[in-house]
């Protein structure tokens, strides 16, 4: 990571079940990123919300998603994991099954 820039970028894959609507999946991620982007100790950190970077891989079993979103340097961990929690807690009860 450069430090020396006024943001970064925190982008990180996961895998979907290969017949995942995209379309929901963009909503269910909005609607994640909107959530964080309100959390009191995440809020000042995250400059612009989590999106759909790329459909990086399509396998036998898996839709592989790549994310991003961009924060100001020096937190990126910690805002990686809360956002991977995040979404490990919020798609399946937004209907988005990940892969099995």
């Amino acid at each position: 990571s450069n430090y020396s820039r006024d943001w970064a970028a925190v982008k990180f894959n996961l895998r979907f079940a290969r017949d995942t609507d995209l379309e929901k999946l963009r909503e269910a991620t909005r609607k994640v990123g909107e959530d964080l982007m309100t959390e009191p100790d995440l809020k000042a950190d995250i400059l612009e919300p989590i999106k759909i970077h790329s459909v990086a891989e399509v396998a036998d079993n898996a839709l592989v998603v790549r994310f991003k979103l961009k924060t100001r340097p020096g937190n990126i961990s910690t805002i990686q994991d809360r956002t991977l929690r995040q979404m490990l807690k919020e798609m399946p009860n937004l209907g988005i099954a990940f892969a099995t």
